[in-house]
């Protein structure tokens, strides 16, 4: 399910933010390190590949596992 993040970002401007902006950060990169213990460095490379293909893909990114909010005072 896609995220719509504009609740938040009216709260943000609300309590007095301007320029806010969303963008996610990753899908797998998060929560797979709490899940798999992995010492291969070429096994990390690929997850945080497959994130940034992911990200990159306009329809997928909305699915993202985490996100960021930035704004400004």
């Amino acid at each position: 399910m896609a995220a719509d993040f504009t609740p938040l970002a009216r709260e943000v401007a609300a309590a007095g933010f301007h320029d806010v902006q969303v963008d996610y950060t990753d899908v797998l990169g998060g929560p797979l390190p709490w899940m798999i213990a992995s010492p291969s460095p070429l096994f990390w490379r690929a997850v945080f590949a497959a994130d940034r293909i992911w990200l990159a893909t306009p329809g997928l990114r909305t699915l993202a596992s985490q996100f960021a909010i930035a704004a400004r005072r």
